[in-house]
């Protein structure tokens, strides 16, 4: 499985750590951060390709394209809804928040 990041703070790192332990099953593919130093540790650490490092949700759903099969919504609660909806209309059906 491969998984897309939508907000790279405390939470996101907590939650997408399953990949250090299961990398050959689970892969952080893609991260969508406005923050750059905070991206960028993601970039490092899970060697995310240029093209699937964004600075928003919105600029990632705006391409059409599915960035990864699971999207692991990590903004503030009250913003997972819309970046939940339009990760599981562009294909990644499990949007986990």
């Amino acid at each position: 499985m491969t998984a897309v990041v939508v907000g790279a703070g405390n939470r996101g790192k907590v939650y997408s750590a399953y990949s250090e332990t299961y990398g050959d099953d689970f892969r952080v593919v893609a991260v969508c951060e406005p923050k750059k130093l905070v991206r960028n540790a993601f970039v490092d650490k899970d060697k995310i390709a240029p093209d699937l490092q964004v600075n928003s949700w919105e600029d990632a759903a705006a391409t059409g394209k599915r960035l990864a099969d699971i999207a692991i919504i990590t903004t503030p609660d009250a913003l997972h809804c819309k970046p939940a909806v339009a990760f599981a209309k562009l294909g990644s059906v499990w949007p986990l928040c």
